[in-house]
C-alpha cells in the first residue's frame, strides 16, 4: 500500500503534529508526504519520503494550482493508491483536480463553515462541484465535526468519526519545591487565551505567594506578553520557556491550564491526561468530549475571571481534587483516547 498525505500549511499546529503522529506509528506502508510545512518536514524526514513545497497553500492563490499539479505528478510517478489531505477546507474540497482511485480527509477545525449558507459558500460549490462525490471517506475528530458534515448530506454519509490522540507523554517529575506550578503550552498569538490568563494569574499570586506559572510555545505575541508580565510585577513568577519538549514541560508543572478563545480539539489536554496532570480549560469546540467537568478535569467558560480564578485557587486548596482529576483523566486518555487504537483506526480505513 503506497499512500500520499498532503499537508498544505507552512505553520506547525495540531494538524501537522497529527500528521507527524500518523507517519511516526507506521509500520511498513510506503509513505510519501507533500507538505509546505518545513517543520513537520525536518521531523519525519526519516519516516517516508518528503516532497516539499515553499509555500502556503491554505487560502486559495496561484500557488493551489501548482501545488495540485504537484499532487498529481507524485502521484502518477509513485502509483499512489491513496491520498490523505490534511484539511478539508485547505485542500479536501479540492480532491475533484486530484488523480487517485482513493481519496480521505480529515478535518481539524470543527467545520462551522459547513453550517452556513452564504454566498460564498455557494459560489465556493459552483466552481470547485460535488467534492463529496470523490470522497472516499471524511475523518471527524470529534462529535462536534460529525454534527457540522449533516449540514452536507453527502459529505455526511462518508464521515467517520474517529478520535485525535496522542502518543503518550512519559514525565518524571523533577520539582524542587512546594511552589504549585500552573503551565499553559501552545501558540503565544491571538485567540489563545494568555492576556486573560495572566490578568487571573496576577490576582491569584496576591493571595497565594508560593505560585508560578510557565509559558512553553513560541508566537507571534510572545514579546508582548513578556511585556505584560513586567507590566504586571510577575516577572519572578511566570517563565517562558519558549519550544521545549513535552515531557520536560509536563515534568515541571503541577496543573496544565487552556484557556483558549475557540479550539476544535486541543490534543495538549490530552497529552496532560496521559501524564496524570489535571486541567483547567475553557469550554470550547469539542472540549467537553475529553472533560467531564469536576471528573476529569474543571471547565470554564472563556473569558470568566471568576471561574478561573475559583478553578486556580479550588486546586491549589485541594489536592486530593487535583489527584482525583488526574486519576480520571488518565483514565479517560486510555479508555476513550487510545493512541494505538485510534491509529490502526485509521490506517485499517486508508489502507
Amino acid at each position: 500500500m503506497t499512500i500520499l498525505i498532503v499537508v498544505p500549511s507552512a505553520i506547525y499546529g495540531g494538524g501537522e503534529v497529527y500528521v507527524e503522529n500518523l507517519i511516526n506509528a507506521n509500520n511498513g506502508r510506503e509513505i510519501h508526504l507533500l507538505s509546505a510545512c518545513n517543520d513537520l518536514n525536518d521531523r519525519v524526514k526519516s519516516k517516508c519520503t518528503v516532497h516539499s513545497f515553499n509555500k502556503d497553500v491554505v487560502c486559495f492563490n496561484l500557488y493551489k494550482i501548482l501545488f495540485l499539479i504537484k499532487i498529481n505528478r507524485i502521484v502518477n510517478k509513485y502509483e499512489i493508491e491513496s491520498v490523505f489531505l490534511n484539511g478539508l477546507p485547505e485542500i479536501g474540497i479540492y480532491c475533484n483536480y486530484i488523480r487517485a482511485r482513493k481519496i480521505f480527509c480529515v478535518g481539524h477545525s470543527n467545520e462551522y463553515w459547513l453550517r452556513c449558507n452564504t454566498l460564498k459558500s455557494k459560489i465556493k460549490k459552483v466552481l470547485l462541484g460535488s467534492y463529496e462525490d470523490k470522497l472516499t471517506k471524511f475523518i471527524a475528530i470529534n462529535q462536534e465535526v460529525v454534527k457540522s458534515a449533516r449540514y452536507n448530506k453527502k459529505l455526511s454519509q462518508k464521515t467517520v468519526l474517529i478520535y485525535s490522540s496522542v502518543p503518550k507523554v512519559h514525565v518524571k517529575k523533577c520539582k524542587t519545591d512546594n511552589d504549585i506550578v500552573f503551565g499553559r503550552i501552545g501558540r503565544l498569538c491571538d485567540g489563545k487565551g494568555n492576556e486573560f490568563l495572566l490578568d487571573n494569574f496576577k490576582k491569584l499570586s496576591e493571595k497565594y505567594g508560593d505560585v508560578r506559572l510557565l509559558f512553553a510555545g513560541s508566537g507571534i505575541l510572545e514579546k508582548e506578553l513578556i511585556e505584560k508580565v513586567n507590566s504586571l510585577g510577575l516577572s519572578d513568577k511566570v517563565t517562558f520557556l519558549g519550544q521545549v519538549e513535552k515531557n520536560i514541560f509536563f515534568s515541571k508543572i503541577d496543573i496544565m491550564i487552556s484557556p483558549s478563545d475557540f479550539e476544535a480539539f486541543p490534543l495538549v489536554i490530552l497529552e496532560a491526561m496521559s501524564c496524570n496532570t489535571p486541567i483547567i480549560s475553557t469550554n470550547v469546540g469539542g472540549v467537553s468530549e475529553m472533560i467531564t467537568n469536576n471528573e476529569s478535569g474543571l471547565l470554564i467558560e472563556p473569558r470568566d475571571d471568576e471561574s478561573l480564578l475559583t478553578s486556580m485557587s479550588t486546586l491549589i486548596d485541594n489536592q486530593k481534587l487535583r489527584e482525583s482529576l488526574a486519576s480520571k483523566g488518565k483514565e479517560t486518555y486510555d479508555s476513550k483516547f487510545n493512541f494505538n487504537t485510534s491509529i490502526d483506526k485509521i490506517y485499517n480505513l486508508i489502507s
